[in-house]
């Protein structure tokens, strides 16, 4: 079957403003579980100059400037997804990051770094996978089962995630900030993991949000991805936008304006076509 994704996002201003440049990443990157074709981006009013470009991790980013003061913005995203059911464990794993704790060669580990860094100390979270029996893969996904059952989910609106200490002495925490949970402990255990935004299609209700995941990277099957919020590995219900070693170098959209305030309002529709 195939499904017609439509994400609209608008902002009103109180009054009219003058608009900064502008990034936004909606184009569908990397690494898909399906086909993704069609995709369309539309801005109103139109900017001035506008282009796609790829960033430092290959992801597509659409750079607009405005040269006029404007009341408000939208923003439109469209594509068809045709999503392909596979085994998300058909990989090797390569002997030398089999086992807990991952042993990394030189250069690799140097080009692993931002993948590795942590500036948080959250150790007695850590503990049940310090000494942990079982292989890498499982101690990825059981960290990645910890966090979904340990925290729980709401919907927050501010800008921004929040750190790992935050979201454990809170036990609640958004999309993204469960997925920075992984990402961080992974990175404390000494496995490289990484952020990323994208759509999750929940097929059964014909419905997809804007969502965040984590994938952690393991030599032989490489980056692999982690849903905390479904609990689950990463697969054809999952759309990636981009990817990055941080949140905040990742946001769907971003921008600026002076002189007014404004209110936002999303909606993202799916619609069965085949």
């Amino acid at each position: 079957m195939e499904w017609s994704l439509l994400h609209t996002t608008r902002y009103r201003f109180s009054d009219p403003v003058l608009l900064g440049p502008h990034e936004i990443r909606l184009r569908p990157s990397g690494p898909v579980s399906g086909r993704v074709r069609d995709h369309q981006l539309q801005l109103w009013p139109r900017p001035q100059v506008g282009h796609w470009r790829q960033d430092l991790w290959n992801n597509w980013v659409y750079q607009a400037w405005f040269a006029q003061s404007v009341s408000q913005l939208t923003v439109a995203n469209r594509f068809r997804y045709r999503p392909k059911a596979g085994n998300p464990f058909d990989f090797v794993v390569d002997k030398t990051a089999l086992n807990y704790p991952p042993a990394w060669d030189e250069a690799l580990e140097c080009s692993l770094r931002p993948y590795l860094e942590v500036r948080e100390e959250f150790e007695e979270w850590l503990l049940p996978w310090r000494l942990f029996p079982g292989t890498s893969l499982a101690l990825a996904i059981d960290v990645n089962r910890k966090v979904n059952q340990s925290i729980g989910y709401e919907v927050r609106l501010e800008t921004g995630v929040q750190s790992a200490g935050q979201t454990l002495s809170r036990s609640l925490g958004s999309c993204r900030d469960t997925a920075w949970l992984v990402v961080l402990s992974l990175r404390a255990l000494g496995y490289p993991a990484r952020f990323v935004s994208g759509y999750w299609f929940q097929v059964d209700s014909r419905a997809a949000e804007l969502h965040a995941w984590a994938e952690v990277y393991l030599p032989g099957a490489g980056w692999l991805g982690l849903d905390p919020t479904a609990g689950l590995l990463a697969g054809q219900q999952h759309v990636a936008l981009a990817r990055a070693p941080s949140p905040d170098q990742v946001p769907p959209i971003a921008g600026s304006h002076a002189g007014a305030t404004a209110d936002c309002e999303f909606r993202v529709r799916v619609r069965r076509i085949s």
